[in-house]
């Protein structure tokens, strides 16, 4: 009997909490929506970005890990002898890999239309001043 009391209450709680969550979520939809359309559209692309910018970063350095590991290699990626160790397969090796650069990844992700910028002018700086052609 005890046990089906307990049962009950933690079915009631879980029940508020979903309740909870669900309030939060509309009211974001609701707040989101009443944005005006570029706001809206500029963040749906913000967060688009972040996205993708991760998904991609994540499947780079797995692929990485996953490559150095099938080589034995590794140590080149400056993995410790302990943690290698601990890598005893291919899912092992793309776990780690996706796990080793994850708080950049994020950090970048976050500000990347800083870090755009950075990235883009001194492209455009070497473009606008060319090598002297030496002959």
């Amino acid at each position: 009997m005890l046990t089906l009391n307990i049962f009950k209450n933690n079915l009631n709680m879980f029940k508020v909490n979903i309740w909870v969550y669900q309030m939060m979520l509309n009211k974001i939809f609701v707040t989101f929506k009443s944005l005006p359309s570029p706001v809206r559209t500029s963040s749906i692309v913000y967060i688009y970005c972040l996205l993708g910018y991760n998904i991609f970063g994540t499947y780079v350095d797995s692929k990485i890990y996953l490559q150095k590991y099938r080589e034995g290699n590794l140590h080149e990626l400056g993995v410790q002898s302990r943690q290698i160790d601990t890598i005893r397969n291919d899912w092992d090796a793309v776990k780690y890999g996706a796990k080793a650069n994850a708080i950049n990844r994020l950090w970048d992700s976050l500000v990347w239309p800083i870090t755009s910028i950075t990235n883009v002018v001194p492209a455009i700086v070497l473009l606008l001043n060319p090598r002297p052609k030496t002959d």
